[in-house]
Parts: C-alpha cells; structure tokens; sequence
C-alpha cells in the first residue's frame, strides 16, 4: 500500500498546514479589524473634536457681528442723542 506524497494534498502533513493556514488567516483577520476600529474610532473623534472648534469659533463669530451692531446702534443713538440736545 503506497501512501500519499507530501505534496499530494492528502498527506497528514498538507492537512496540518491548511488547518494552520486558516487558523493563523482567522487570527490575522480579527487582529486587523481590531486595529482598523480602533484608528476610525479615533478619526471620528478627532472630526467631531474639529466640527466643535469650527462651531465654536462660528459662534464667536456670530456673537462678535452681533456686539459689534450693538454698538454702531449705541455710537448712533448718542450721537442723535448729542444733535438733539444741541438743537
């Protein structure tokens, strides 16, 4: 009875390394998804940190616009205030 080559595919040894092989692809695959959720969970948070910045400082913005129309309305008040009191 003649047994299987190393290489036939039927061999102890062929089984042996294809069992390996998938083993070791399983744990490759879950170790890089890990990885790979870890890096996007830190980009999301590094986006949501730079769209709070961009709000905030949009907001500081807005509020400055809104100071600074306060006060031309102020400067205008008194300096009609000033002309009437002058007439």
């Amino acid at each position: 009875m003649a047994y299987p080559g190393p290489y036939s595919g039927k061999s102890t040894f062929a089984q042996v390394a294809r069992v390996t092989a998938a083993i070791l692809g399983l744990t490759y695959g879950s170790i890089k998804i890990k990885y790979l959720r870890q890096e996007l969970s830190k980009r999301q948070q590094q986006k949501h940190i730079i769209e709070m910045a961009i709000t905030e400082k949009d907001q500081s913005i807005e509020m400055s616009a809104t100071k600074q129309d306060h006060i031309i309305e102020m400067a205008t008040t008194k300096k009609d205030c000033r002309i009437f009191c002058l007439l």
